[in-house]
């Protein structure tokens, strides 16, 4: 390699070094919310973790990790990454400075560096499970199964606060077999397959609410695709009815695209009786800002890189 290869190269990797660093040194993230020895071990950012039984049953396996196995489980959910200043692809350094920033672990009052950071970007499809120091790499492959087959078969259904919910769960059984624990004892459970028994309430009454329409417009359907076959004589309406038949079956075998079809349709009403009203918006049952367990602080906690992450 001669001297100009050389200064190349050297030029390539300090516009690499330049490029990288601001992603680490801009990034704007919240102070930590736990100052002065208390804070919330659930910052929900995006508001999509329901108020009720899933941050109730976040917020005590929080407690019981953290009293009673010195494990700080923080959740944070965000809308996007850019949001805070990050424009990288890969969540992982996103996560690990935000771990750090927040000393997510009781190194500080107990020595113990085995805080646990969920982060989970809603808007980037992504999320990250970070571990502090003490566990090493031991149970990366158990924190894997988890975001694979626990977590995100609910974030791909549309359920998020679930899926946090089982996530947070399983987390704290990795929490009482701790750090000098044999992963292979736990990693073995099987994940709850995403079924009507295991559904939130909110994903619930959102199956149940669109339920009669649904039987309606599959009900219409028929009717229009049997008139089309048999009762009309004119060849236009008998097309005509096969075709808004058909239409109203699909609508009704899939839900979604009844959903679509009955906002088109609230649109056209609105905007035919001239009504210039504000606009009202439904938070749907989501629950945003700090929450969970909060009874204790957390910090001097570090990273030590080890975890998992996944996308869907």
């Amino acid at each position: 390699m001669n001297k100009k290869q050389r200064f190349k190269l050297i030029l390539c990797c300090v516009g690499l070094l330049l490029l990288e660093a601001p992603a680490s040194a801009e990034l704007r993230i919240p102070p930590t919310p736990a100052q002065d020895g208390h804070g919330d071990f659930v910052q929900d950012y995006a508001g999509i973790i329901n108020d009720g039984s899933d941050i109730d049953r976040i917020g005590e396996a929080q407690r019981v990790a953290f009293e009673e196995h010195d494990t700080p489980i923080i959740v944070v959910v965000v809308t996007r990454m850019a949001s805070y200043g990050y424009h990288q692809p890969h969540i992982e350094p996103f996560a690990t400075q935000w771990f750090n920033q927040w000393e997510v672990g009781t190194e500080n009052t107990n020595g113990k560096n085995k805080g646990i950071l969920l982060l989970i970007s809603v808007g980037d499809r992504k999320g990250r499970i970070e571990l502090g120091a003490d566990w090493g790499r031991n149970f990366d492959d158990h924190c894997q199964v988890i975001m694979n087959e626990i977590m995100i078969p609910y974030f791909k259904a549309g359920d998020y606060s679930l899926g946090i919910t089982e996530g947070v769960e399983s987390l704290l059984k990795m929490a009482k077999e701790g750090i000098k624990g044999n992963a292979q004892n736990i990693a073995g459970s099987k994940p709850k397959s995403y079924s009507f028994k295991n559904m939130s309430r909110s994903s619930k009454n959102i199956l149940f609410a669109g339920l009669p329409f649904r039987i309606f417009a599959i009900v219409l359907g028929i009717i229009g695709v049997v008139m089309a076959g048999r009762k009309l004589e004119s060849g236009s309406l008998r097309t005509t009815a096969f075709w808004c038949g058909g239409v109203l079956i699909i609508l009704g075998v899939f839900p979604p695209l009844l959903f679509l079809a009955m906002i088109a349709v609230m649109f056209v009403l609105i905007g035919r009786s001239g009504g210039g009203g504000g606009r009202s918006s439904y938070s749907g049952g989501s629950w945003g800002g700090g929450g969970g367990f909060s009874g204790g602080g957390f910090s001097g906690g570090s990273s030590g890189g080890g975890g998992a992450s996944g996308s869907w």
